[in-house]
Order: C-alpha cells, then structure tokens, then sequence
C-alpha cells in the first residue's frame, strides 16, 4: 500500500506537478508487485498539473524537453518488476535491457532528460558511463 499512499499524497503531487521535481517512472506490464493502474493514474496526475507531454507508450516516451517521462516495458519485452538487477529472475524473465535503463537514470540524474529510445537497447549508449558489469548479459 506504499506506493498507493504516496501516489495520493496531495504534497507528492504538488511537489512533481510545479516542475520542481521531474518525474522518471518506468513500469512493465509484467508487473507482480507494483500496481500498473495507480502508477498510471499518478504520472497522470502530475503531467496534467506541470502541463507536461503526456503521450506515453510501450518502451517510454516523454523526455526530449527535460519534462516528465513515463514509460513502459511491454509485455513481449519479457521485463519484470525487478526490472534493474540484471541477475534478478522473475516470473522466468529478466530485463535484457537493464543497463540501458542504468544510463538513462543516470542521463535523468544529470541532465533531467531521457533518450527514450535507448531504454529499449541492449548496447551501451555512447557519452555515459558504462553500467557496471554482468557476466552473460552482454554488457561491459
């Protein structure tokens, strides 16, 4: 119920819907944990409020001009809720896409923007840093 409550929280919302703080929220319709409709409804909530760019699809969208991105792994995808641990197993599936999802949190970090197509990548992104290595994972 975490989540939920903090999804509600009038002060969260105001704080994110100001622009004072941007918003990054990934998801993936192999969520076990995490409840899709209440993430959805919350990045909804503060793009309406920031009038940020609020078309959003499979494998994120949003970003380019520093706003708000909400983005999701579709179900093909094969990512589940552990979506960053790239040893993690879940449901039989792993995130192949996880250290592109390592550089974009930290493009996000640095520069407030996402190049959301990269989040969909299995090679690193030229200009960031390298994720930190994982055997078999066909990163650095």
């Amino acid at each position: 119920m975490f989540g939920g409550t903090v999804a509600t929280s009038a002060a969260v919302v105001e704080a994110y819907s100001s622009r004072r703080t941007k918003l990054f929220l990934m998801l993936t319709e192999n969520e076990d944990a995490a409840d899709i409709p209440t993430n959805r409804a919350f990045f909804a909530s503060v793009a309406d409020g920031a009038g940020a760019d609020r078309s959003s699809g499979p494998v994120g969208a949003g970003g380019a001009d520093g706003g708000h991105v909400l983005g999701w792994y579709p179900r093909s995808a094969r990512v589940p809720h552990p979506m960053v641990d790239p040893t993690e197993v879940s449901q039989g599936m792993s995130n192949a896409f996880w250290g592109a999802l390592v550089q974009e949190t930290h493009r996000f970090f640095t520069t407030g923007r996402v190049d959301v197509e990269h989040l969909s990548s299995t090679e690193p992104a030229d200009g960031l840093p390298a994720p930190p290595s994982s055997p078999g994972r066909g990163w650095p």
